[in-house]
């Protein structure tokens, strides 16, 4: 797994969730900071991609 398709991946999420959320900026903060770190998780098991794992885990509390 290359570094570039993880990345691509983390910011594609990164970019739906601002879509949808646009008017919570410390939930999109948060969003950035973690998915920003997350990026070796991703390396190790590509899986986690395939099963859409990150647009799972980024919902705001309603």
């Amino acid at each position: 797994m290359t570094d570039e398709k993880v990345q691509n991946y983390v910011n594609g999420v990164i970019e739906k969730v601002k879509a949808r959320n646009s008017n919570e900026p410390e939930f999109l903060q948060t969003v950035e900071e973690v998915l920003g770190s997350i990026g070796p998780v991703f390396e190790k098991h590509p899986e986690y991609m395939e099963q859409n794992l990150l647009e799972r885990f980024c919902e705001p509390e309603r």
